[in-house]
């Protein structure tokens, strides 16, 4: 079995910067040597090896999400998604949708996102985006592509009886719908396979 060690920092805002917390808004690199997060319409970007973070760009915005290699990261923008290199640059719009409601970078070049009620599918190089799965009223967020092509895993909201019921769900390939894999639950996330079980961990559970 492997273990690896843990890391615990603090991330220290100036007095006036104000971090948005009402959605997902840290994203860690897929080697953990590096955080990106979003305060007052900055993206700021912090090393482990360094005791202040710097500037990445100024974005309006609310979420990001690191490249497989952790040499890019992909974040929203009132236009739609763009992906920024860590060292700076001019940043690369990806797609045009609006809404979005969370994003995830595929190890295949591809990046999957949510624009509230559909399940997208787009080159990280731009272009036309392929719809995966059209919720119609329900709310769709925070995908996660799994490993192995297995499917794609996000949450799916659907109004019950006066409130919103928050499920997470699996799109597997050639699927017309997503199967119910934790109910009651939103933000789901793939952790991993050992000989026993499959581990999911969710944010938290609601319905509300």
């Amino acid at each position: 079995m492997l273990f690896r060690s843990l890391t615990r920092f603090s991330i220290w805002l100036a007095p006036n910067l104000a971090l948005n917390t009402s959605v997902p808004n840290v994203a860690i690199s897929p080697d953990g040597r590096h955080v990106a997060y979003r305060a007052d319409n900055v993206i700021w970007l912090r090393s482990l090896d360094e005791v202040t973070p710097h500037e990445l760009l100024k974005s309006p915005g609310v979420s990001q999400w690191f490249s497989p290699d952790g040499a890019e990261l992909l974040f929203t923008t009132l236009t739609g998604l763009s992906r920024v290199s860590l060292s700076g640059g001019t940043p690369r719009q990806v797609s045009d949708s609006k809404a979005v409601s969370g994003a995830d970078w595929a190890a295949e070049g591809t990046i999957v996102f949510t624009d509230e009620h559909r399940l997208l599918q787009v080159s990280a190089d731009g272009g036309k985006s392929q719809v995966l799965f059209d919720g119609g009223s329900s709310y769709l967020a925070l995908p996660q592509v799994l490993p192995n092509g297995a499917g794609v895993l996000f949450t799916k909201a659907d109004v019950g009886t006066g409130a919103r019921v928050y499920n997470a769900v699996v799109l597997t390939p050639g699927a017309s719908s997503p199967q119910l894999v934790l109910p009651n639950s939103s933000g789901a996330r793939y952790l991993g396979t050992d000989r026993k079980s499959t581990r999911l961990n969710s944010s938290h559970s609601q319905q509300s």
